[in-house]
Formats: C-alpha cells, structure tokens, sequence
C-alpha cells in the first residue's frame, strides 16, 4: 500500500527529524568517549605521538612461496606460484 504524497511527506520529515537525532546523539557519545579517554591517559600527547609507527604502517609478512625443493624457480614461475590455489591460469 503506497502512502498519500502529504502522508508519505510527513513521514520523510519524521524520519529524516530520527535520522538528525540519532547522528547528534552517536557524535556525543564518541566525544564523551574520547574525553574519557584522554582524561585516562592525560592530554599531553602531541599529534606526532599519535601517530602510527612504521613498523604499523609497513608489517612484514611471510613469503608467500616457500621451495622446500633442490629444484630452481624463475621469477616468473615464482610469481605465477604467489598468485595462490586460486588463481586461473590463461589457456
């Protein structure tokens, strides 16, 4: 069942009035939140101190191909290898 245009515009306003409400509410939880947290661990902290450090920003994995074989991979094979099970080779 569809709404009357007047109707259907009232409730978009209503919705839209929630909508307002609930991103006010959420905002000042998470200030809220975020004051606490500062209290916590004191506001001394410069912006730089927040940052991530590199080792966050570049992690270092394990490599993806490991030849337990006495037998000699090209680079391409090798990156033919670390494309995964997955991978679809073209015919």
């Amino acid at each position: 069942m569809l709404l009357p245009p007047d109707e259907f515009d009232t409730f978009i306003s209503e919705v839209d009035v929630l909508c307002i409400t609930f991103s006010a509410n959420l905002r000042s939880e998470k200030l809220r939140k975020l004051d606490a947290l500062k209290a916590k661990h004191g506001s001394n902290h410069s912006p730089q101190s927040l940052e991530p450090t590199r080792q966050q920003i570049n992690p270092i994995f394990h490599p993806r191909v490991v030849n337990t074989t006495n037998i000699v991979f090209t680079s391409e094979e090798e990156d033919l290898l670390s494309k995964g099970l997955k991978h679809c080779l073209p015919l």
